[in-house]
């Protein structure tokens, strides 16, 4: 039951900061706002790392590295796919893709998992996919994130899915974010938060070294320009100065590292099959958060996949 409640605060953690983080890089550069919000991020679990009692090892150190890499390179890859893709079809393909890895991991190594979680993990799945796919009448929140600090612009969505954004949301999936989850799941019981404090330090270095290229290499900004979807008419000085891009890129950020640090916990204490689907839920807290601040409505379909998400945490806990 304590791998699920805190996978549960790990994917209400993920939902808010990518609701966050989505609006501040529709104001700057995907690169830079990853950035900041890695900053943020490892600073909360800096913070955090020292009241909880922790072992180094080897194994703690090389299980954050390689988790840290391949969330890193997941991220982005999730950002460019949102780039040139609809967010409607993209954003809940990577949130079901995600969660395989972790899965077949599982199987192969003969994880003791029993019908009833197979049962709550399937509508978990299937909850995703109701709560994050959009019908025809439905619209998207891209306009209306802009409307939050007071610059809203209209722009609509391509309605087919390009093949390179198939190919990044797979690569973000099972190249990236789920194979994170899969390392993680291997450190140490008695690490403590070390695992996802090396896993944010050697993200952290990553992105500054992107930073920095991205600045000083007109090359490499020719190279990302497809996941640069920030309004270029809004001065660089200007958008950081906003007081709504800086709380989203601090409170993203933070978030963020919360969710991480639930993630390891929920791992540590729980099996890693359901802790990683129901971390994979949290597209549901963002169109939640969305029908709050943005006023949108939510249809029946996603009423009932938030409901399916209801029954499959209680089913999974009751699993556990």
């Amino acid at each position: 039951m304590a791998g699920i409640i805190w996978a549960l605060v790990s994917s209400l953690s993920y939902g808010i900061s990518d609701f966050l983080a989505g609006f501040a890089s529709r104001k700057r550069s995907v690169v830079s706002v990853t950035g900041f919000v890695y900053l943020a991020g490892m600073i909360g679990i800096a913070a955090a790392t020292p009241f909880v009692p922790a072992v180094f090892s080897t194994q703690a150190l090389w299980t954050g590295l390689a988790a840290g890499f391949f969330a890193v390179f997941g991220l982005l890859c999730f950002y460019a796919a949102l780039a040139i893709g609809p967010i409607s079809i993209i954003s809940p393909l990577i949130a079901m893709l995600q969660a395989f890895p972790p899965l077949i991991v599982a199987v192969v190594r003969g994880d003791d998992i029993g019908a009833l979680a197979w049962v709550g993990i399937g509508f978990a799945l299937v909850a995703t996919l109701l709560v994050t796919i959009e019908g025809k009448s439905d619209k998207t929140s891209d306009t209306d994130l802009k409307d939050l600090d007071g610059s809203a612009q209209a722009e609509s969505s391509p309605k087919k899915v390009p093949k390179l954004g198939l190919v990044l949301a797979v690569f973000s999936a099972f190249g990236g974010l789920g194979i994170s989850v899969v390392f993680l799941d291997y450190a140490p019981d008695d690490a403590g938060l070390l695992p996802v404090l090396f896993e944010i330090i050697i993200g952290m270095a990553i992105m500054t070294c992107l930073m920095f290229a991205r600045k000083y290499s007109k090359k490499f900004r020719s190279k990302i320009s497809v996941i640069e979807s920030h309004d270029d008419a809004v001065p660089s000085a200007v958008a950081w100065r906003s007081k709504v891009v800086l709380l989203s890129v601090i409170f993203g950020g933070l978030l963020m590292g919360l969710a991480n640090i639930a993630l390891l916990l929920g791992l540590q204490n729980g099996e890693m099959a359901p802790v990683a689907v129901v971390m994979g839920l949290y597209p549901v807290f963002t169109v939640l958060l969305a029908t709050t601040l943005l006023k949108e409505r939510l249809n029946i379909r996603q009423i009932f996949g938030i409901s399916l998400a209801i029954i499959a945490c209680v089913l999974l806990g009751f699993s556990a």
